[in-house]
């Protein structure tokens, strides 16, 4: 529901009138006459927010991106910006999570799953081939490997 930020709201009304509706009618309260219809829509509108929420909790994970300045890792997610000194991290693991999410651990300071596309994982390469750190992961090393 954050794509839909404007309809959001309403939605929420008309879940909460879903929910209400549902209540009285298992407590068989007949506020309006009884009919199907109404019961279908309630009960079809709970179950479209909470597939809605399924969804978005393991499909539409927020992802943050990763940009590298000067001798500095700069890490963006839900509007949350943490920098990291080149100097002070050893170890970067990268590892594929589901399609274009990957979990990137820099030891000792951060573990974070963002998006990466195949520009930034070529960025990540040169970066950390440049500045001579470590990556660990057979399946991305085995990426590098194509392009070299």
């Amino acid at each position: 529901m954050k794509n839909f930020k404007s309809f959001s709201p309403y939605y929420q009304l008309i879940l909460w009138l879903a929910i209400i509706i549902s209540v009285l009618r298992m407590l068989n309260i007949n506020i309006l006459t009884q009919n199907t219809v109404v019961n279908i829509t309630s009960t079809c509108i709970i179950i479209l927010y909470f597939i809605i929420v399924l969804l978005n909790s393991v499909l539409y994970t927020r992802i943050g991106n990763i940009e590298f300045a000067n001798r500095k890792i700069v890490i963006s997610k839900d509007h949350k910006q943490s920098e990291f000194l080149l100097s002070n991290i050893k170890i970067i693991k990268i590892s594929k999570e589901q399609n274009k999410h990957y979990l990137v651990e820099a030891n000792p300071f951060f573990k974070e799953v963002i998006e990466l596309n195949n520009t930034d994982l070529l960025n990540i390469k040169s970066y950390l081939d440049e500045n001579q750190i470590e990556y660990q992961h057979k399946s991305i090393a085995n990426w590098f490997r194509r392009f070299n």
